[in-house]
C-alpha cells in the first residue's frame, strides 16, 4: 500500500498508488502499491580490443559497446504449476497505460475488484501523472469451486478528475462501500518526496492533500439490489465521496493519510499518517465506534502498507527505519482494552522483523488461514521483482517479547517464491477464502514499439504454498 511515485532516470515500468515522473515503477505502488514503476537499466559489455597502434597512425576508433543479449522470458505457466493456475490478465495497455494494486471484494465468490489506474491517453497525449481508482466487475465461467476468473466488465471510475489516488479497499460488509486514499483536487506541486531507494529509481509521494476517503458505487449496489433486496434507498447524497474522519491535529496543519483498510469487524481502519512535524509516515488506528485515532508505530523513518490479520489481532506492515533505502517487513501483536471497552485497540503488544536483509521487501498481504503472507521482494534483482510466501511464527511464540533467539527463529521460518515471469511482479492480495491472487504483473511483455511492458492486473487461483501442507482443498 502505498502512494508512491516511483521515478527513475533509466527506462522503467512504473506502478501503489503512485504519483510518477515520466518513466516510473509500481497504492496500497513501490505502486512500489498498489501498476507498479520499475527501473530497468540496460547492462553493456565494456570489453574492447587491445592492438597496438603505430605511433605515426591515428588512434583506432574503440569498438562500438555490445549489449548483452536480454534473456529468455522465462516460462511462467510451468515453472509456477502446483502454486497458481489459471493465470487471467485483467487489464490491459489499451485502456490503461498502467494499472495494478487490486483487491476483491469480501464475497466468496468475488463479483468485484478495486484498483487504481492511469488511463491510456489519446493519441498525441501523454497519461496523467497520477493514479485513478476504478471498480470492475469480474466475470467467471463455470460454478461452483471449478468456476474460472475469465475477465472484467467495463472498468468504472470512482475518483475525482485529476486526483491523485491509491490504496483501494471494500468494506468487510457493507457492499457497495469502498474505502480509498485521494486528494480529491489535484495535488499541490510542491508535494514532498516520501520513501526512496538510491534516491531515483524508487519514490512515491506522500500529497498533504490526501485524505482517507469513503464512497458507496452505485453499480455495485444496484448489482447487489438485482440478487438481494436491499433496505435503503438508492439516494443520491449516498453516492458521494466524503472524508471518513478528520486527520489528527485538524485539517490546516495535518498531512498525506492513506493506505487504508478496514478490520474484518469493520470497528477500526488502519491507515499511514505523515505527521507534518516530524516528517514521518507512520502507522495509525482510527477507531469508528469512539472516532479515536491511536498511534501504533512511530518508529523513524517509514512504516505504512499495513494489514490487519484475519482475526483482527495483528497487523503486517514495511518499514525503512534502518535508513538504508531499503525496506523490511515486520508484524506486530495489538493490545486492547478488555476491560472497560471489549475490542477497542490501544496499541501495539510486541512487535517482530520479519525480514532483515539487503532487499526492498514490501505490499506484505496474509492469507485467510493466518499461517502465511504473500508479499514482493527484489531478491531476484531490482529488474524482476517477485512473490513470495513467508510461514508466520505460531502464537506461542507472538504472545512473547522476541528475545535474542528471535533471528534465529525469523531465518528458520518457511519462505518460497510463488511467481516466476520476466519483469515485476508484485502487490499480492487474496479473496475472501484464498482460492484466488491478485496481482499487478508485467509477465505479458512488451507491445510492438514498447520499449518496456506495462504493469497491469493480473489473477491466478491458488493452489497451495510449496513445502508446506496444502492451504485449501
Amino acid at each position: 500500500m502505498g502512494y508512491p511515485a516511483l521515478m527513475s532516470t533509466s527506462p522503467s515500468v512504473c506502478h501503489r498508488s503512485a504519483r510518477l515522473a515520466a518513466g516510473s515503477l509500481p497504492a496500497r505502488f513501490i505502486s512500489l502499491a498498489a501498476g507498479l514503476s520499475i527501473a530497468v537499466s540496460s547492462s553493456w559489455a565494456q570489453d574492447r580490443p587491445a592492438s597496438p597502434t603505430p605511433a605515426t597512425s591515428s588512434p583506432a576508433p574503440a569498438a562500438a559497446p555490445t549489449p548483452t543479449p536480454a534473456p529468455a522470458p522465462l516460462d511462467w505457466s510451468t515453472l509456477e504449476a502446483g502454486v497458481l493456475t489459471d493465470q487471467v490478465q485483467l487489464t490491459f495497455p489499451e485502456q490503461f497505460s498502467r494499472a495494478g494494486e487490486a483487491y476483491f471484494d469480501h464475497q466468496s465468490p468475488p463479483r468485484w475488484m478495486v484498483f487504481q489506474g492511469v488511463a491510456a491517453p489519446a493519441e498525441g497525449q501523454t497519461p496523467s501523472p497520477h493514479f485513478a481508482m476504478y471498480v470492475a466487475r469480474l466475470r467467471w465461467q463455470g460454478d461452483g469451486d471449478t468456476a474460472r476468473l475469465v475477465g472484467i466488465d467495463e472498468p468504472i471510475l470512482i475518483s475525482e478528475p485529476g486526483s491523485a489516488n491509491t490504496c483501494g479497499w471494500f468494506h468487510p460488509t457493507a457492499v457497495g462501500t469502498v474505502l480509498f486514499g485521494s486528494t480529491s483536487v489535484p495535488p499541490s506541486e510542491e508535494t514532498p518526496a516520501g520513501f526512496s531507494r538510491d534516491r531515483s529509481r524508487y519514490q512515491w509521494q506522500f500529497p498533504k492533500e490526501m485524505r482517507v476517503m469513503q464512497r458507496m458505487i452505485r453499480p455495485i449496489m444496484e448489482d447487489q439490489r438485482s440478487r438481494t433486496p436491499l433496505s435503503i434507498p438508492l439516494d443520491n447524497k449516498l453516492f458521494a465521496p466524503s472524508p471518513l474522519f478528520d486527520r489528527p491535529g485538524g485539517q490546516d496543519g495535518a498531512g498525506y493519510a492513506a493506505e487504508c483498510s478496514w478490520s474484518s469487524d469493520t470497528r477500526h481502519v488502519l491507515y499511514t499518517l505523515v505527521d507534518p512535524r516530524t516528517k514521518n509516515p507512520d502507522l495509525w488506528v482510527y477507531d469508528t465506534r469512539t472516532q479515536s485515532h491511536t498511534v501504533l508505530i512511530n518508529a523513524k523513518g517509514y512504516n505504512g502498507g499495513g494489514f490487519f490479520s484475519p482475526n483482527d489481532r495483528a497487523i503486517v506492515y514495511r518499514s525503512d527505519r534502518r535508513g538504508d533505502n531499503l525496506l523490511q517487513l515486520f508484524t506486530a501483536t495489538l493490545a486492547f482494552d478488555d476491560q472497560s471497552d471489549p475490542g477497542r485497540i490501544t496499541g501495539v503488544r510486541h512487535e517482530f522483523a520479519l525480514t532483515d536483509n539487503q532487499q526492498v521487501n514490501w505490499a506484505p498481504f496474509y492469507h485467510p488461514s493466518g499461517r502465511l503472507i504473500v508479499y514482493a521482494t527484489s531478491e531476484q534483482g531490482h529488474s524482476n521483482y517477485e512473490i513470495f510466501a513467508m510461514h508466520l511464527p505460531d502464537a506461542q511464540t507472538l504472545s512473547q517479547a522476541p528475545g535474542e533467539d528471535w533471528p534465529a527463529k525469523r531465518d528458520a521460518l518457511p519462505r518460497h517464491r510463488i511467481t516466476h515471469a520476466t519483469g515485476f511482479d508484485g502487490l499480492p492480495a487474496f479473496n475472501a477464502d484464498g482460492s484466488w491472487m491478485i496481482f499487478t504483473s508485467q509477465r505479458a511483455g512488451a507491445r510492438p514499439g514498447e520499449q518496456r511492458p506495462t504493469s497491469q492486473v493480473w489473477a491466478a487461483r491458488w493452489l497451495n504454498t510449496p513445502g508446506s501442507s496444502p492451504t485449501r482443498k
